[in-house]
């Protein structure tokens, strides 16, 4: 089995010329990070296969021996980022960036639109915000506990070597910005603020919060609600958002000198958007 799907993807990628490498990182973006560790190194266990810049091709119209590779895991899979899955109708681009947009700037949306009504139609406070800051406290207490619980070690050791090297330049830049930027660009809270970011930065939201909660266990300082408004913005692209669903594909297209540049530039204009609009002197 393992035979013939190493000849079909040889005959897949000559046909449509596109070159394997991509194929497998093309699988990243639609199947997850398991589909291209699978695409990698167990071909025979690949259930599902995006070839990357090539246009949409069915499992129908894939030739021999593609009744080979017929499998419990399913059927090869092949089309491009604009294609859905095989049969469907398409849309595959908007289908992959909607399934892993993330949940939690939708519900601070949501959050935000009664807070509006709340304001203005409940004349009777029938709100309380203290028994509301509690179930916040403990559901946040709920939220870091299963995000830790989910990190699956024994993964991280299947590449070691370059998850240091990340980890170590990320530590740099994230102690550079708490130490450096954050005094000059953070009008107020600005250690509450920047710890919570840089919680963020290294793992999750999750991280993140806790660190504040650790650093302010009551929440009496502006940071908790700069860091939730903050959000509103920072999920849809950043957080698992647009740019988290593109990164991979630019990496295969353009190359990561490109998505490089692109970071890069994106972290020079906030930071002279700073300075230059006096952001950085705005109380909360």
């Amino acid at each position: 089995e393992k035979a013939c799907f190493a000849e079909a993807v040889e005959l897949l990628a000559g046909r449509l010329k596109v070159d394997r490498k991509a194929m497998f990182m093309g699988g990243f973006s639609q199947g997850g990070y398991a589909t291209t560790v699978l695409g990698e190194q167990l071909l025979s266990r690949l259930a599902g296969l995006v070839i990357l810049g090539a246009g949409r091709v069915h499992v129908d119209q894939v030739p021999p021996p593609r009744k080979a590779i017929r499998g419990k895991q399913g059927l090869l899979a092949v089309g491009d980022l604009g294609g859905g899955e095989p049969g469907g109708e398409g849309g595959g681009t908007l289908q992959t960036i909607a399934k892993s947009f993330p949940l939690f700037p939708l519900c601070m949306i949501g959050g935000l639109i009664v807070q509006v009504i709340e304001d203005r139609f409940d004349k009777h406070n029938l709100i309380d915000p203290g028994l509301t800051r509690r179930i916040q406290n403990t559901a946040l207490d709920f939220l870091v506990v299963a995000a830790i619980a989910l990190i699956r070690v024994d993964k991280l050791a299947e590449g070691l070597p370059p998850f240091l090297i990340i980890v170590a330049a990320a530590i740099v830049w994230n102690v550079f910005c708490v130490v450096v930027l954050a005094r000059r660009m953070l009008p107020d809270a600005w250690f509450e603020r920047s710890i919570a970011e840089m919680g963020q930065s290294m793992g999750v939201t999750a991280t993140g919060l806790l660190l504040l909660r650790v650093v302010d266990p009551d929440y009496e300082s502006p940071a908790v609600d700069a860091f939730a408004s903050k959000q509103l913005l920072h999920e849809p692209f950043m957080g698992g958002g647009l740019w988290t669903s593109m990164a991979i594909p630019l990496l295969v297209t353009i190359g990561p000198g490109w998505v490089l540049l692109i970071a890069a530039g994106a972290v020079a204009f906030w930071i002279v958007l700073t300075f230059a609009t006096g952001l950085n002197r705005l109380k909360a």
